[in-house]
């Protein structure tokens, strides 16, 4: 199970976000991601989780919300 922490979010083009994780496990954060509807693919890297979505239209803070509701539902746990 993922615990939510603070991350940095940052835009990464249409419908994608790129996530800086320090205190997470990118890869275990990814394989969570990966399950949740509307993601069409979540990348690790060492301490990073590039995130992109199935509707490219997505603005850029859409793509951040719903980056953060996605962390939020893959620790089972309501978005503060």
């Amino acid at each position: 199970m993922i615990t939510p922490a603070p991350v940095s979010v940052l835009p990464y083009g249409p419908g994608a976000v790129l996530a800086c994780v320090a205190d997470i496990a990118p890869a275990a954060l990814a394989h969570e991601l990966r399950r949740l509807p509307g993601v069409v693919d979540a990348v690790p890297g060492a301490s990073t989780v590039l995130l992109t979505f199935d509707r490219p239209d997505f603005s850029e803070q859409e793509a951040i919300e719903h980056f953060t509701a996605a962390v939020y539902a893959a620790a089972g746990a309501p978005p503060m």
